[in-house]
């Protein structure tokens, strides 16, 4: 037997906003133990339309099949004052910024950006599941994981139309880039060796401009010297095979 509307739009409402993330319908159902499927998408669409009609600062955001309580743009940064912080650094942001931009991009180039240290940003980033990588030849490809798009409340759609100006990342490192200043490095140091078909392209100048300049903007964070972690015997030995491959 289908539960009563309103009970069940209440529990909907109360899980979304509990969740802090978008939902599957499914999810949603199955978390309200609600069986009727139809029922349940009928009450997150009066959900959505109550919040539009309530002129909220929250809103109810549609990605079928995925649902979700959200803080609407204009009161976001009023929100940010509460909230403690965030589990990524200034420059771990930075580096997910640039996979994000380039994305589906080889390490090598991330690396030939943002120096030696994007190794351990990278090994972060995909433990903390905010990229994946998959092989590509002897060195591996970063694609964008869910928990991303999750994190940073965009769709993939919305990533698309805004990236070409960096801007919607620029705006999230703005926001959220509290916590170590990064310090800047000339070191440009190669990947793990590449097939030589598979050689990267170079990166333009403006890409490091952007990041540099956006870390200089960012004056609420507390400086703090950054210090590169010296490249592990392994990559010693891949940059210095490599160096032989080129020689």
């Amino acid at each position: 037997m289908a539960r009563k509307d309103e009970t069940l739009k209440k529990d909907i409402e109360a899980l979304l906003f509990a969740s802090g993330k978008r939902m599957h319908v499914d999810e949603i159902a199955k978390a309200a133990r609600a069986t009727d499927l139809e029922q349940v998408q009928r009450l997150l669409e009066e959900l959505h339309n109550k919040y539009e009609q309530d002129d909220s600062s929250l809103y109810v955001l549609n990605e079928h099949p995925f649902w979700r309580l959200s803080i609407k743009d204009q009161h976001r940064k009023v929100a940010d004052q509460v909230v403690s912080g965030t589990e990524l650094s200034k420059s771990l942001i930075e580096t997910l910024a640039m996979i994000a931009y380039k994305a589906p991009v080889l390490q090598s180039d991330i690396v030939r950006i943002r120096s030696t240290k994007a190794y351990d940003h990278i090994k972060e980033l995909e433990e903390l599941s905010y990229i994946r990588s998959s092989p590509k030849g002897r060195s591996k490809e970063l694609h964008l994981a869910d928990k991303f798009y999750e994190y940073f409340d965009v769709s993939k759609d919305q990533l698309k139309a805004t990236m070409g100006s960096f801007a919607k990342i620029e705006q999230v490192i703005d926001r959220l880039g509290e916590g170590e200043a990064n310090e800047e490095t000339a070191v440009q140091e190669t990947d793990q060796g590449e097939e030589p078909e598979e050689q990267s392209t170079s990166i333009p100048a403006p890409d490091q401009e952007i990041i540099e300049q956006t870390a200089d903007e960012a004056a609420d964070a507390p400086l703090t010297e950054s210090v590169d972690k010296q490249p592990s015997d392994a990559e010693k030995k891949e940059q210095s095979l490599l160096k032989s491959d080129e020689s």
